[in-house]
């Protein structure tokens, strides 16, 4: 069924809220009561000794609050440190060479964590050539962790085909080396995601089953954890199927991830429920779709609280279907409902998606 009803949501995508709460990513406010300045008593005892080990756990525990750029000043007090301790790199010792390897390293993981990419990668860049250069045959991991990192930055700046490259170089690095399965799963889904912005689906298809694949293949004490881990990925093989207009297999993949996380008010659910509503509405199967969507409709306000954007898509959303079942009276209703929750969100009448909201009251009313 044709539907002239604007859905703004496309299936590919959520807000950003949704996509850190799916990585499990979200860090609260700071506050600084709470995290305060790294011991900078310890770091100077550690690092007048010579003691690399502890500073890097040091500038470990700022990362580990999301003090990015605390970590970066730790880091590189450390590197300066490490540099003084011999006048040229041939002169190091390889425990000091790993330490300065891992720092540059660290350093560009916080440049990028911040936003400076090309930064970043002049950091990741200077640690391949450490240890590339001195310890090729012992360093695999290493290597493979650099080059995911790079490839995760080349990415960010829209530099597609290098991203690939490091992705893939990263992957076989660790392959050398026995890296865990559910790691190299992590590097084949940045490898799929990246496939499906440039468009390439069947070969992000690929990625992603290999990564589900790994996933799967891990034996594991966490299987919380690990189950989310395969939840997500089935989500994001359903979007792959999805754009490929493979409904059948998008909504198996979709009510495969619902399934696995049970009664959990889990992200991966309330978005997965909601491509799973939106592949209904395709096939016209208008109450399966109504019930996906209230289902996702209850997870978003449990998640997101009720004035969200979340919420809003998924009020228009489920005024299009009641709409589509020839129900204008309550379609009327739910979008004005979702208006109204656009402005609580602080939406304004400038914004598409409010303008969307606004064309289906107007369609309805002149209708």
């Amino acid at each position: 069924m044709t539907s002239n009803y604007a859905e703004e949501t496309n299936f590919t995508g959520a807000s950003k809220r949704l996509r850190e709460l799916e990585r499990n990513e979200v860090i609260g406010e700071a506050n600084i009561d709470e995290t305060d300045e790294y011991n900078k008593e310890s770091l100077m005892k550690a690092l007048q000794i010579n003691d690399f080990d502890s500073a890097l756990e040091i500038g470990q525990d700022q990362w580990d609050l999301g003090n990015y750029f605390e970590a970066m000043s730790v880091y590189d007090q450390t590197l300066s440190r490490v540099m003084s301790t011999s006048s040229t790199k041939q002169d190091y010792n390889d425990a000091t060479l790993h330490h300065f390897a891992e720092l540059l390293t660290r350093i560009g993981m916080c440049h990028t964590s911040v936003g400076n990419h090309i930064e970043a990668l002049n950091f990741y860049e200077k640690s391949l050539d450490v240890l590339r250069g001195k310890f090729p045959c012992q360093s695999h991991e290493k290597i493979g962790k650099v080059l995911n990192a790079m490839g995760m930055s080349h990415a960010q700046l829209g530099e597609s085909r290098n991203a690939e490259e490091c992705f893939k170089a990263s992957i076989e690095e660790l392959k050398i080396c026995g890296y865990p399965n559910e790691s190299l799963a992590n590097i084949f889904e940045n490898l799929s995601k990246l496939l499906v912005e440039e468009g390439n689906y069947h070969r992000a298809l690929d990625n992603i089953e290999e990564a589900i694949r790994l996933q799967e293949s891990v034996q594991t004490n966490d299987n919380a954890t690990r189950t989310v881990e395969i939840a997500g990925l089935h989500l994001q093989a359903g979007k792959i199927h999805h754009s490929l207009h493979e409904l059948g297999k998008a909504s198996s993949s979709y009510r495969q991830a619902v399934n696995m996380l049970k009664e959990e008010d889990h992200p991966v659910v309330a978005q997965s429920l909601f491509n799973l509503a939106l592949v209904y509405t395709k096939v016209n199967k208008l109450d399966d779709a109504l019930q996906a969507h209230k289902q996702a409709l209850h997870l978003k306000k449990l998640l997101f609280g009720s004035s969200h954007e979340e919420v809003a898509d998924s009020l228009n959303h489920i005024g299009v279907v009641w709409a589509s079942k020839g129900n204008k009276g309550e379609a009327l209703k739910i979008f004005k409902e979702s208006l109204r929750t656009y402005r609580s969100a602080g939406f304004s009448e400038s914004n598409k998606s409010y303008q969307n909201v606004a064309k289906n009251i107007a369609l309805i009313e002149t209708s």
